[in-house]
């Protein structure tokens, strides 16, 4: 499995929870091990958080922080969806790819205002 973790310092998680964006290719994962059963897993602290659906495309998911004492997270994301695209045919690119993360953050009610858009 795959494992990604990161340490955020964000003030606002605490009361607007913790919002996790990213994407995910279902087909990808299928070709190259179509008996799988397909995980990604949220822990915070080392507490296991819960679990992100596995379906292809764009999904936000936002987790309760208001227990949490402290305005440091430790986020690590764990995973067992990869796929290497030369495998499967899709191009010549040799590196193991899994899901495209774009924001971990406090719970925003329009993700592109935080680009100012």
């Amino acid at each position: 499995s795959e494992e990604m973790e990161t340490i955020i310092y964000n003030p606002d998680v605490r009361e607007d929870g913790l919002s996790i964006h990213l994407a995910t290719l279902l087909d990808y994962y299928t070709l190259s091990n179509p008996y799988l059963n397909y995980t990604i897993n949220v822990f915070v602290d080392d507490e296991y958080m819960g679990s992100i659906p596995v379906t292809d495309g764009y999904k936000e998911v936002s987790f309760d922080m208001s227990t949490h004492d402290s305005d440091w997270y430790s986020v690590r994301i764990t995973t067992n969806c990869t796929f290497i695209p030369s495998e499967i045919g899709l191009n010549a690119d040799t590196r193991e790819m899994s899901y495209a993360l774009y924001y971990i953050g406090n719970d925003i009610e329009d993700f592109e205002d935080c680009y100012g858009n």
